[in-house]
Formats: structure tokens, sequence, C-alpha cells
């Protein structure tokens, strides 16, 4: 394939060298022979994992199942010991304060409108979005106060 020709030709500009061992760039055949060796090495370590599990005394293998059964007993306990998540009952709206793009948006109207934004503090550092680390994909609600407070 050209791709195999330009991996040892240009190997600096290939960003990703298994770009060209992807199936639509592979050949068929080629395929077929790495997909056969794949499978007879899985086979091979998965023998010889077992006959290393067979070579092993009574007590090291009482030992190593007590040891399993000791973590697992350890993970189901912390599993069902962990807090149920929280999940609102209905959609809560999210105030427009919460939004910096309906913020930034709002200041620009006001900017359009000729009313100063001077005294508008202007905070890099929100530190309430930054909490839970994850982003809030609900558009805010303009709520009927806030409507009615601004008509």
């Amino acid at each position: 394939l050209v791709s195999k020709v330009m991996i040892h030709l240009y190997p600096q500009d290939i960003a990703d060298p298994f770009f060209a061992y992807c199936k639509q760039h592979a050949d068929r055949f080629d395929r077929k022979w790495k997909r056969k060796n794949y499978l007879a090495l899985q086979s091979y370590c998965k023998v010889s994992l077992q006959e290393r599990e067979k070579q092993l005394t009574p007590e090291a293998q009482a030992r190593i199942t007590t040891r399993l059964q000791q973590y697992r007993a350890k993970a189901e306990l912390s599993r069902n010991t962990r807090p149920q998540a929280w999940v609102p009952r209905e959609k809560l709206p999210r105030p427009l304060t919460s939004s910096a793009s309906a913020i930034r948006k709002l200041m620009r109207k006001a900017e359009l409108m000729g009313i100063s934004t001077d005294i508008f503090p202007v905070d890099t550092s929100d530190t309430s979005a930054s909490v839970d680390g994850r982003r809030k994909h609900k558009q805010p609600a303009l709520t009927a106060d806030f409507v009615n407070y601004y008509l």
C-alpha cells in the first residue's frame, strides 16, 4: 500500500503511525494475517495463564481465592453504601446570572442602548461555575419575576 511506503519514507509527516492500519487503509489479506496472529497470541496467553494456575500449590490458590473474596466483598460494600445521586424531580430554571453568554449579550445590548456599563463589575473568576467541574447545558430561564422587573 501507498500508506506503508509513506510511513517508511516520511515517518515524521505522519502524526499517528497506526493510521495506516485501520480497516479502511489496510490490505484485506494483511488484515486477515494480523487478526489470525492476534487470536493465536491471545489463545496462547490464555493457555499459559491456565497452566500457571495449575502449577500453584493448593495453599497459594486458597490464599488467592480468599483475598479475591475479601476484595469482592469490600467492593460490594462500598458500592452499596455509596449515597444515591441527587436528581431533581422537575426541571429547575437556570438563573440568568449563571449564563456568561446571556450576561455578555445583555451588556452588549446596554452598550448599544447608550447605558454606561462601567458601573457593573466584571468578574472573570467565577468560582460557582467551576465548583462541580461540569458544564451546564440548560438554557437560562426567563422567569415571570425577571421579565416583570424589567418591564
